[in-house]
């Protein structure tokens, strides 16, 4: 025996083999593990995929937010909802507002509820609708403008709320959520 060697006990096993019991055993035990590991790498992978639609749903409505608030360019700049001096509200989804310049904008959700539009002036004149945000297929978008009545106010707040849902294929209900209080300066409805 060298010196960096070491003895190991060796087993012998009997020279029959496995009997089809001890086979059918040794299998089932073999497919109950996989089955436990593939059950594992699926629930991770559902719970992996709600996460993340959530998260893109959450994202998405403060990105709708971020664009309402901080309004598109225009012949004579960026103009921001802050800015506007007066407003009409012709549905809960639907705010027109006026600037400086008198010209009349408006955010709004189109007819079947797949887009956010803002309507603005453009280089050459006209009035144009543009899609803020298009919701993909399968979600739901809200849009909620809550605006004081009356007749005559100075530095209003108009909360503005967006939603975004969807359903799943397995049934799960997912929701994302944005909400803020904008400051319009004079109001004269």
């Amino acid at each position: 025996m060298t010196r960096n060697s070491i003895d190991f006990p060796v087993i012998r096993l009997n020279d029959r083999g496995m009997t089809v019991p001890e086979l059918l055993v040794a299998l089932s035990i073999s497919v109950m593990l996989i089955a436990s590991v593939l059950g594992s790498f699926v629930s991770a992978k559902e719970f992996y995929t709600t996460n993340m639609t959530e998260q893109n749903l959450q994202r998405d409505a403060n990105l709708i937010l971020e664009k309402i608030i901080q309004g598109k360019v225009e012949p004579g700049g960026t103009f921001r909802l802050s800015e506007a001096v007066s407003y009409t509200q012709t549905g809960i989804n639907n705010l027109s507002f006026k600037g400086l310049d008198g010209i009349q904008r408006r955010i709004s959700v189109n007819m079947d509820g797949s887009a956010i539009i803002y309507t603005h002036p453009t280089d050459s004149g006209y009035i144009m609708d543009e899609a803020l945000y298009t919701v993909p297929p399968g979600t739901d978008l809200t849009l909620r403008f809550w605006v004081p009545s009356g007749s005559q106010y100075t530095g209003v707040d108009i909360m503005i709320d967006v939603g975004l849902s969807k359903f799943t294929m397995d049934g799960r209900f997912l929701s994302g959520s944005a909400s803020t209080m904008v400051n319009i300066r004079n109001h004269a409805s």
